[in-house]
């Protein structure tokens, strides 16, 4: 039942943590163990969520034994929980990184046709990659101008609807006449999808000059142009990038002015039915 990403990045934890407790009885995993660990991971410069996710991985294990075998307690579970209220093991702060108008123009005129369509799709409906490259065109209502995204590759496995923006919608219908609907929307020649469009971005990054942006900012520069352009609420932001609460969509975009965050607590207050009457 694994996404492919997280398929992926759980094969990664593996490998990290093999070394260290490879053939280690998990009732022997203790605080000190755990403890070295981070550390080790630490000095060779890996960051601090990289590393809570490979123990997030390992205490799934530990939790999947107690559910088969006579095993009790997550003294993994203990730790993360623990190293967090400390805040030894907190989270990184959100990127700030987003695109203005100009450099989205000159990130764009660098692009081929197709990875300019991706990138501008991108933009517009805020996406993650996954979600993004696993679209098919039967997850596209043209006529109500909305595309589905399916649990199956949502981080929170809830599906969402998100609405088609005018550029989005016209550069889907260029294409959709050529195309199945069990086909993905962005894909090779032969048909097959895109797992990423990473080289071909750094590379139009490099010709735009621009620097510090991943695919990611992508997303985060919808949720900017949903906030401070079209005027929405956070909850209205959440809904659309599919967080799985406002809190944590006022996290990512607590960087963002005090006027425009005022603006949309306001709105959100309106909606609510919590302002006061004049």
């Amino acid at each position: 039942e694994l996404k492919p990403s997280t398929l992926r990045r759980y094969q990664s934890s593996l490998r990290l943590l093999d070394p260290k407790f490879g053939g280690v009885k998990l009732s022997d995993i203790d605080r000190e163990k755990l403890r070295a660990y981070v550390a080790d991971r630490l000095e060779t410069g890996t960051s601090m969520p990289t590393v809570r996710r490979d123990l997030a991985f390992l205490s799934s294990v530990v939790t999947e034994a107690g559910a088969h075998w006579e095993f009790e307690g997550n003294v993994v579970m203990s730790f993360l929980k623990a190293g967090r209220k400390r805040g030894t093991l907190r989270d990184s702060e959100p990127r700030t990184r987003y695109l203005s108008a100009n450099d989205e123009r000159k990130l764009l005129a660098n692009c081929d046709e197709s990875l300019e369509f991706a990138v501008a799709f991108a933009i517009d409906t805020g996406l993650r990659r996954e979600e993004q490259f696993g679209l098919r065109w039967n997850d596209i209502d043209m006529n109500n101008g909305v595309l589905e995204v399916s649990g199956e590759r949502t981080k929170t496995r809830k599906t969402r609807l998100v609405p088609l923006l005018p550029r989005s919608a016209q550069m889907l219908a260029q294409r959709k006449q050529h195309t199945l609907g069990e086909n993905f929307v962005f894909s090779k020649a032969d048909g097959s999808r895109y797992p990423h469009r990473r080289r071909a971005f750094d590379t139009a990054l490099k010709r735009a000059n621009l620097c510090n942006l991943t695919w990611h900012d992508l997303r985060t520069t919808c949720g900017c142009r949903l906030l401070q352009d079209l005027g929405m609420t956070m909850d209205q932001v959440r809904a659309w990038l599919g967080h799985s609460s406002v809190a944590v969509t006022e996290r990512h975009y607590a960087f963002l002015s005090i006027d425009n965050l005022k603006a949309a607590a306001q709105k959100s207050a309106q909606s609510s039915g919590l302002h006061k009457a004049s």
